[in-house]
């Protein structure tokens, strides 16, 4: 019974195969991932910047074995030697809040979804300022130099 329970912990959900970053976050343990899904127990909303980052992409595609069309496996063994950086508090509780606010634009854009006839455009863009701005963080948060920085933005394009 307490395997069950855990299984309903909040939880990163990511990929099996990717063409970029795409690691979402679970807070109510109720998705049900497939074969195609590894899970990540925890919620860090930190950890959920990072896994969607242009650096992550970057490195993905470096360190992770290659799938067909340019996509990545990261398996769960090399997930475990994923650099992880180790901000300051300020600076993580900055990306933490840019995280809820995309997070809180995602619920939104959902709804829109739903209801077609409400515009979706404003969220669209506060969805892609809110990415830059992450990914931006993620990079400050590595403490990346001008050259590592340009060599991530510029695989990115």
């Amino acid at each position: 019974v307490s395997e069950l329970a855990a299984s309903r912990s909040p939880r990163l959900l990511y990929q099996d195969i990717q063409t970029g970053p795409a690691c979402c976050l679970d807070r109510s343990g109720e998705l049900v991932p497939d074969t195609t899904v590894w899970i990540l127990p925890s919620a860090d909303p930190f950890l959920l910047a990072v896994l969607n980052s242009p650096l992550y992409g970057w490195y993905a595609r470096r360190r992770f074995p290659p799938a067909l069309n340019g996509a990545v496996r990261p398996k769960h063994e090399y997930m475990r030697s994923l650099p992880i950086a180790s901000p300051s508090p300020a600076a993580r509780a900055a990306i933490e809040q840019l995280v809820e606010q995309r997070l809180a634009v995602e619920r939104e854009l959902r709804m829109i979804k739903a209801e077609p006839r409400r515009r979706d455009a404003p969220a669209s863009r506060s969805a892609s300022s809110l990415d830059a701005a992450i990914g931006t963080a993620v990079l400050d948060a590595y403490e990346l130099s001008v050259a590592e920085r340009a060599l991530v933005l510029a695989d990115q394009a």
